[in-house]
């Protein structure tokens, strides 16, 4: 089920015009595919981060992190067997690193795991300025898998397929889960508080999407005019123009 969310997470990336060069793929099973570019430990997660994202990343490059696997409160399994871990804390750490290298970088996390609320309402927190942060439940409760993947997950990446912004995709994929399991409270933090579900947490992750230039595609389109007028050109060649 881990294996079917990550995988289908890359191929929405593939999908929407990034190369292979553009995603970093961290997983246990180094065999799983020829896609995963480093195995899921600590020191690869920190390393992707401060390193390998500082590369790739800008003011119009926003950083998105997708992760997937089991949790505790306050705790992210990359792999339990092998003991590798890390907490809200040191995922701050290594965020905080890169933002201080590329000022008004935006991030976006997402996080699939069990308790995974932790991460944005504990003690510890993730949650900062030009950070949304969606955890698939809350910081109390189990999240669901599906018979495939992840009930959440799965919702929620076909929004983003339909280049649905992170908030209404969130939205959607949130009631489709409280049918099957009420108990399971996807959170959205867009502020620099860890009380999520405020007003302002929504703002930031409604313009915020494969649709929204810089802030999940790596694409700088052109602006969508609405309509335009040119003034009367006068006798030197000189016009004014004027859009929306």
């Amino acid at each position: 089920n881990i294996y079917h969310v990550t995988d289908a997470v890359y191929q929405l990336f593939v999908d929407k015009g990034y190369t292979d060069d553009r995603i970093y793929y961290i997983a246990p099973d180094l065999q799983h595919s020829t896609t995963i570019d480093a195995r899921a430990d600590v020191a690869s997660l920190e390393a992707a981060i401060t390193q390998w994202a500082s590369d790739n990343v800008g003011a119009d490059r926003a950083l998105t992190i997708y992760m997937m696997d089991h949790g505790l409160p306050d705790r992210f399994y990359l792999d339990r067997q092998r003991g590798q871990s890390f907490t809200p804390t040191e995922l701050d750490e290594w965020l905080t690193i890169l933002e201080q290298n590329h000022p008004d970088l935006r991030i976006n996390v997402i996080i699939d795991a069990c308790y995974s609320g932790s991460f944005i309402s504990g003690e510890q927190t993730i949650v900062g300025e030009n950070r949304v942060v969606i955890t698939l439940t809350d910081a109390q409760n189990l999240a669901w898998a599906s018979p495939d993947g992840a009930i959440f997950s799965d919702y929620f990446l076909e929004g983003l397929r339909r280049n649905e912004s992170l908030y209404n995709a969130h939205r959607e994929a949130r009631l489709a889960v409280e049918i099957a399991h009420p108990y399971q409270q996807s959170l959205l933090n867009g502020d620099s508080n860890n009380r999520p579900g405020q007003a302002d947490d929504g703002a930031q992750a409604a313009i915020r999407g494969f649709g929204f230039t810089g802030t999940l595609d790596e694409f700088n389109w052109p602006p969508h005019i609405f309509s335009a007028n040119v003034s009367e050109i006068t006798e030197d060649g000189r016009a004014t123009i004027k859009a929306d």
